[in-house]
């Protein structure tokens, strides 16, 4: 890397190339004697201060006319050697270091790389509400998982669907909070009550929408071969708390064209801080059919034809990018006037 000047302190280990300080870097090479050395790249000069000597003289500075003299230093600081702690008890010169932290080492050559530490960059921790993935060092490899990579099998296993289990039921706990104890006693049916967080929607409607997350994410866990296959299985991004909700004014049987074609459908309500209402489709189970937003109905849903199976009417909303299921309902039969409902 071209500099244009560069300031050596030896006393302090640092070095200061066009203005950017580096500390500690190795001086193995310059004499005790030397205070300071300084190259200008304007005058294509350098120059050398000296110490006090003991009877209280300062020599004259000395001159170089290479910038190259000082190649270890320049070098070491534009070159370091990279390596990052594989513990939450590295140490190095004095300085402990944690899981996943730099350190940069400044002498040229490269020195080995120290004890607790590699070269591998870890890879960046995605952000995510707790429980959060969490970077380990396992098997002299980085790894990023939900849980403890070094659990067998059956353990992690058991760690994820305990964690998915706790946050669904912490999640419809948080959804009573409109309600005292006595409140909930009362009523001789929680699930009749109203969701906190999303209006027309029932306790017992938000129930079985997490228990059929939680049932899907414990077979999505128990169809792994192996932990490795779990490490990317993160339980914050179990959609508990829905990407969008609202009410769906739908229906099946309408305009004399039977029980299997869906009805003309559209959103009576829908809130979401991410999506708008065309960046969702309808998808029937039954039968693989794809239900795309305005694409004949504007702002709305339309089929063409039967897309049900009989018995099956289960209707699906789901994200167009990810494929991702924002809900799942089961169609019902409305003749006269489509229903609202609630997802």
């Amino acid at each position: 890397m071209a500099f244009t000047n560069y300031t050596i302190v030896p006393t302090d280990a640092t070095v200061v190339i066009d203005g950017v300080g580096y500390n500690p870097v190795d001086m193995t090479g310059i004499p005790l004697t030397v205070h300071a050395i300084q190259w200008y790249g304007a005058t294509n000069t350098g120059r050398i201060e000296y110490k006090q000597l003991p009877d209280g003289t300062i020599p004259a500075p000395g001159s170089f006319s290479d910038p190259a003299n000082y190649y270890n230093q320049t070098q070491a600081c534009q070159d370091p050697l990279v390596c990052y702690s594989t513990s939450n008890s590295s140490t190095y010169g004095g300085n402990t270091y944690l899981l996943g932290s730099q350190l940069s080492i400044y002498q040229w050559p490269h020195p080995a790389i120290p004890s607790g530490f590699t070269a591998s960059a870890p890879p960046i921790v995605p952000f995510s509400p707790p429980p959060a993935q969490t970077l380990y060092w396992y098997s002299s490899a980085w790894v990023v998982a939900s849980f403890d990579p070094s659990l067998a099998l059956p353990q992690a296993k058991s760690t994820l669907i305990s964690t998915v289990t706790q946050d669904g039921a912490t999640a419809v706990n948080n959804e009573l909070g409109l309600y005292s104890n006595v409140q909930q006693i009362e009523a001789g049916s929680v699930l009749t009550l109203d969701a906190l967080s999303y209006p027309g929607t029932t306790i017992g409607e938000y129930q079985t929408y997490v228990d059929g997350l939680v049932a899907s994410s414990t077979a999505t866990i128990n169809a792994a071969s192996s932990t490795t296959a779990l490490y990317s299985f993160n339980p914050s991004d179990v959609p508990f708390t829905p990407i969008a909700f609202g009410l769906l004014s739908t229906g099946r049987g309408g305009d004399g064209d039977g029980p299997l074609d869906l009805n003309n459908s559209f959103y009576t309500e829908f809130n979401s801080t991410s999506l708008t209402e065309a960046d969702t489709e309808l998808y029937v189970p039954g039968t693989s059919t794809v239900i795309t937003y305005g694409a004949v109905v504007p702002n709305g849903f339309t089929s063409n034809g039967d897309c049900f199976v009989l018995g099956d009417y289960r209707v699906q909303i789901r994200e167009v990018a990810t494929g991702m299921v924002i809900s799942e309902f089961v169609c019902p039969l409305a003749v006269e006037h489509n229903e609202d409902v609630a997802f």
